[in-house]
């Protein structure tokens, strides 16, 4: 069987075409695999970085092991509010990641919205840091919608005196 060169061009470009075809699936799926393996990454930083405020994770548990576990009781010290604002500025930055796409939501609420909750069913820190300075937590805040985390006792709604 003789070829053309015009026949012989046109084999050679739908093989190269194929081949394209081929590489082009191959670095999606790369690409989707690399993508699954940085969030997956991503999640054990963020266990990394939730370990260091262990001390306000134990203080919020609710529980009457919890120093603020009655949930009435929050920081009374300076140091206190800057290791919870320290805690609270980290969910700050979930939702950004969040926002951004480099990790998922659902996965965020199954994962830690039990750690918001705490936060927001803590009447003293959710009235100082939800309510009357709700303008400096809008992050905060907007995770907890995204979350449909709301106070378990009825306080009023999540940045309800919020300033415009």
């Amino acid at each position: 069987m003789n070829l053309t060169a015009e026949e012989m061009a046109l084999l050679l470009g739908g093989v190269g075409l194929l081949l394209t075809g081929v590489g082009l699936f191959y670095g999606a799926r790369q690409l989707r695999l690399s993508r699954s393996i940085a969030r997956a990454e991503s999640y054990l930083h963020l266990d990394e970085l939730l370990l260091q405020h262990k001390d306000v994770y134990l203080k919020l548990y609710p529980d009457p092991q919890g120093v603020w576990g009655d949930r009435t009781t929050g920081p009374s010290r300076v140091e206190e509010w800057g290791e919870v604002v320290i805690y609270m500025g980290l969910f700050e930055r979930i939702k950004v990641l969040a926002d951004l796409g480099v990790i998922d939501l659902h996965v965020i609420k199954r994962l830690y919205a039990y750690r918001v909750q705490d936060i927001v069913n803590n009447k003293p820190i959710y009235q100082k840091k939800c309510v009357e300075q709700a303008k400096y937590w809008v992050d905060f805040i907007e995770l907890c919608k995204a979350l449909d985390i709301k106070p378990q006792k009825p306080w009023e709604g999540l940045g309800a005196q919020q300033s415009s």
